[in-house]
């Protein structure tokens, strides 16, 4: 698959340490913080690079090396797992990664807690609801739609 010398060279810019810990890309980064490594002029982010090398194939288009650790220049195999964009996402939320899972009160200011907090499940994900939000919206549509009567 990959030349002895390529990853030879690729582990050469790895600082590897216990088999729990993370193993830091010390090469060349994008701007989100991820490594990249060239081979017979193709660019790969070293962490997918370093999940290929480790299951010896590829990784099936559509796919994604995802981090346990959330580490973005780690590259310890330990660390990655091979999933689709929506498992990647589930993954952040559960983990309150994601931008809305930090999210602590609605757009309106009201708190994401306690009787105010309804959890609805769409497509697999999980979403918080706002209660108060909801009633209001309720409310405004009963009046519009007796408006129309």
């Amino acid at each position: 698959m990959f030349e002895a010398d390529d990853i030879e060279r690729f582990w050469a810019q790895v600082v590897v340490r216990g088999p729990d810990d993370c193993w830091e890309w010390q090469g060349t980064t994008n701007t989100r913080g991820y490594g990249q490594f060239g081979i017979g002029g193709k660019r790969w982010v070293a962490s997918r690079l370093s999940l290929t090398i480790a299951l010896g194939r590829t990784i099936a288009d559509g796919m994604l090396c995802c981090h346990r650790c959330d580490n973005p220049p780690c590259v310890n195999p330990a660390h990655l797992w091979e999933g689709t964009d929506k498992d990647n996402a589930q993954d952040a939320s559960r983990k309150r990664r994601s931008i809305n899972a930090r999210k602590t009160h609605c757009s309106r200011g009201h708190p994401f807690a306690g009787s105010n907090l309804r959890l609805k499940v769409r497509g697999g994900v999980t979403e918080r609801v706002c209660r108060t939000c909801g009633s209001i919206w309720k409310k405004q549509r009963r009046e519009r739609k007796c408006q129309r009567i």
